[in-house]
């Protein structure tokens, strides 16, 4: 090949390239600046029970093969629907354990959950960061997460504003009274 006659990329491959190498670049640095955003757990398989539900069959009548009959009346009854067997489990309105005895006072409420053990995780990471977390079972049945106490509304609201700026989490202020 002539040295004349050497390939060139056209002006679309070459735009393309560029645009695949920004979007490799981009990658890196928000992989770098915001690594929660890749990170993936692996979720447990959910298991489900699929419960077999019998229907009764209804008879059969073969069509008239001759064309002048007539076929008996037919009685139609209506057959009431079996009520659907739920395999789920069904939390009760009221927590099974007492709530905690939460000494008096204003708490800030960070979050709630229905779970437990999210609750937990949440009450964990606050207190690393050097936060008075405690979990309260409400009696809806979710255990909501506060940070505190403080004596007064005025030190609960410096307390949720240096929330704020610390967790970039918005709460709000509660009041506990004294058991």
């Amino acid at each position: 090949m002539p040295a004349s006659e050497q390939w060139q990329a056209s002006l679309p491959e070459q735009r393309a390239a560029w645009g695949i190498a920004a979007c490799c670049i981009i990658l890196v640095f928000l992989s770098s600046v915001r690594p929660e955003w890749f990170r993936f757990q692996a979720q447990a398989p959910q298991q489900q029970t699929v419960k077999k539900i019998q229907t009764k069959k209804m008879p059969h009548t073969p069509p008239a093969i001759e064309h002048h009959s007539v076929d008996p009346p037919v009685k139609i009854h209506k057959v009431q629907p079996k009520p659907k067997v739920s395999t789920a489990t069904v939390r009760p309105k009221t927590p099974t354990s007492h709530p905690m005895k939460m000494a008096g006072g204003f708490y800030v409420q960070v979050g709630a959950f229905q779970e437990r053990s999210r609750a937990q995780k949440l009450t964990e990471q606050l207190k690393r960061k050097g936060w008075q977390a405690a979990i309260s079972i409400r009696r809806s049945g979710l255990y909501a997460v506060w940070i505190g106490p403080k004596q007064t509304r005025a030190s609960a609201n410096q307390l949720l504003k240096a929330i704020q700026l610390k967790l970039k989490s918005k709460g709000f202020i509660v009041h506990q009274k004294s058991v």
